[in-house]
């Protein structure tokens, strides 16, 4: 509404909104969105535009380059690592690639409940035996001293 003022990061929710909607090389959108610092995803709003610009993006590996940056970083809260996990999961329809950003999860992320989830999700996605495997491999500690199930 009209006089009600808006949050700081409204602006850059807007912007990464129109980033994703305007710009239609995927290398460009790439590149905007890997400047974002992992901080700002604290936000919900941004965090939300930010998926949905990442879901905007049709080509796989750099879907996969610019998630991997994202979902190791310790500035990203989980909550968000588990939203772009299942962007991955949805958006990534080449194994390898899916499997490099599921291998690159941070322990710190790992250690969430709903973070484990999206990964688990999207290891189950997997069509690829090899790949499945190799991210099962390459699951992280959840800080609980438990494993990770087998899907």
């Amino acid at each position: 509404e009209a006089g009600e003022r808006e949050s700081g990061d409204a602006p850059l929710a807007r912007a990464l909104t129109v980033a994703g909607s305007m710009l239609e090389t995927d290398v460009y959108l790439a590149e905007v969105l890997e400047e974002l610092e992992g901080s700002r995803l604290t936000d919900p709003g941004v965090a939300q535009a930010f998926a949905g610009a990442v879901a905007s993006i049709e080509t796989d590996v750099y879907m996969a380059e610019l998630l991997t940056e994202f979902v190791d970083d310790a500035d990203v809260p989980p909550r968000v690592v588990a939203m772009l996990l299942h962007v991955a999961a949805e958006g990534i329809g080449t194994d390898v690639y899916l499997a490099e950003v599921l291998c690159e999860v941070s322990d710190r992320a790992f250690g969430s409940a709903e973070v484990r989830r999206a990964w688990s999700e999207a290891v189950a996605g997997l069509s690829s035996r090899v790949y499945r495997e190799e991210a099962l491999e390459c699951a992280p500690s959840d800080g609980t001293g438990g494993d990770v199930e087998e899907v």
